[in-house]
């Protein structure tokens, strides 16, 4: 019996006997599109199934719910065709709130030196402030 969720492909292995033709297993992944109240949060890739467990993590990972009832519905939608995102669409609970300006992504592309190095110590800071982050209660 197939798994729709493995496909076979045929690959070249280099072994000490040379090269040599063989099928393997890799891992389907699609996109899913996370929106709330119609609004793209967030657009991911993942080997498909689970796809609401996914999207209440990734709502408690970025802190836009702490409990389970901070999520009114979401919907699991298949995409229509290959070149599509499958989508789950979320309605938070109207005591939920989103600050859509968290999720502003702002890219700069800078060639010194300086910069970077700055930059690093920036993010490396904000990850060891992470440890100290409050857990959150899904419950």
């Amino acid at each position: 019996m197939s798994n729709p969720l493995v496909l076979r492909r045929s690959v070249v292995r280099l072994s000490s006997q040379g090269f040599e033709t063989v099928d393997d297993a890799v891992a389907v992944e699609r996109a899913l599109e996370i929106r709330i109240g119609g609004q793209t949060l967030s657009v991911t890739l993942r080997t498909p199934g689970h796809d609401v467990e996914l999207g209440l993590g990734f709502l408690a990972g970025e802190a836009l719910v702490t409990r389970r009832r901070d999520v009114a519905e979401i919907v699991a939608t298949a995409a229509e065709c290959a070149d599509e995102a499958d989508r789950l669409d979320v309605t938070l609970a109207p005591h939920v709130t989103v600050d859509w300006t968290r999720f502003e992504r702002h890219f700069a592309a800078n060639r010194s030196e300086g910069h970077r190095v700055g930059h690093l110590v920036h993010v490396h800071r904000r990850i060891e402030n992470l440890a100290d982050a409050p857990q959150r209660d899904l419950g």
